[in-house]
């Protein structure tokens, strides 16, 4: 049983870094596709997701360059800037198509996750 859980993860890690490579991302870069990706599902919105990558490498940068401060989660102003600039990103994509209430928030959130446990 825990070998095939163990068999299954390592499956699942192999096909995230082949569609990574595929899609031209690393899998920090990748990270970011998937939040963008849950995060249609989540507002069932249609999107053209052939510009899921380029947002991706962008969020990342954005992300990467914001939280390079020194204890950022703690620091309001720091996360009032990551989300302001999340929110130029997504406008400069058409993300989401139309105002839909909570996708940034959503964005946000999981992008915070993420690079809080990153670190």
């Amino acid at each position: 049983l825990l070998n095939d859980e163990l068999f299954r993860l390592l499956e699942d890690i192999k096909n995230q870094s082949s569609a990574g490579n595929e899609l031209g991302l690393s899998p920090q870069e990748m990270a970011f596709y998937d939040i963008l990706n849950r995060t249609i599902d989540i507002f069932q919105f249609e999107f053209d997701k052939d510009k899921l990558p380029a947002m991706a490498k962008d969020l990342k940068k954005c992300a990467d360059e914001i939280c390079s401060v020194i204890d950022w989660s703690s620091k309001q102003d720091v996360k009032d800037e990551l989300r302001m600039e999340i929110a130029f990103v997504m406008s400069d994509y058409g993300f989401p198509p139309e105002y839909l209430n909570g996708v940034y928030e959503e964005v946000f959130k999981q992008m915070e996750n993420y690079k809080k446990n990153s670190e």
